[in-house]
């Protein structure tokens, strides 16, 4: 009679950094969904943009619960999840949490600072041999786009509290 070893469950997915495997699935089913919602608030799509065309107001409210309600828990759930996994091993001690905001400061704050640094250094470069106009009107020969003017907060119209890059 042959001998019938009992199965051993398959894990898709390697733990890391101890998540659990279930966890660690979940989560990245959650993603893609929110991922979705980032891309959603930021796409306009008021009807008024693409014309005069009048919704009737149980459809307007489908489609702002749709494209701007349920889309802007987004970016507050995405904090979450990173508070949660920052913290998922955490025991308390001052050193452990030391170590994990060196590891952060190494691997996230110093990149950022670098790259901003050689942009700045970049745009310093050619605003001191070109010039600032120059520069631009040689990026955008046909002027500066409006999506980008409006995208800085200077539409020229009424600025509304959460305009362009300000309401950041």
């Amino acid at each position: 009679m042959p001998v019938v070893e009992s199965p051993q469950p398959i894990c898709r997915i390697q733990p890391r950094g101890g998540i659990d495997p279930v966890v660690s699935e979940r989560i990245a089913m959650v993603r893609f969904p929110l991922i979705i919602g980032v891309v959603l608030v930021h796409i306009d799509w008021r009807l008024d943009a693409l014309g005069n065309h009048m919704l009737p107001a149980w459809q307007n409210f489908i489609v702002m619960l749709l494209y701007d309600v349920l889309p802007r828990s987004a970016v507050p759930l995405f904090t979450f999840l990173a508070g949660y996994l920052y913290f998922q091993n955490f025991m308390g001690r001052m050193g452990d949490y030391l170590t994990k905001n060196s590891v952060r400061v190494r691997t996230l704050l110093m990149p950022y600072v670098i790259w901003n640094a050689l942009a700045l250094l970049m745009m310093l470069a050619l605003h001191a041999r070109h010039g600032m106009s120059d520069v631009l009107g040689r990026a955008f020969p046909s002027g500066i786009p409006q999506g980008l003017i409006e995208a800085f907060g200077f539409s020229g119209g009424a600025q509304h509290s959460n305009s362009g890059l300000f309401a950041i």
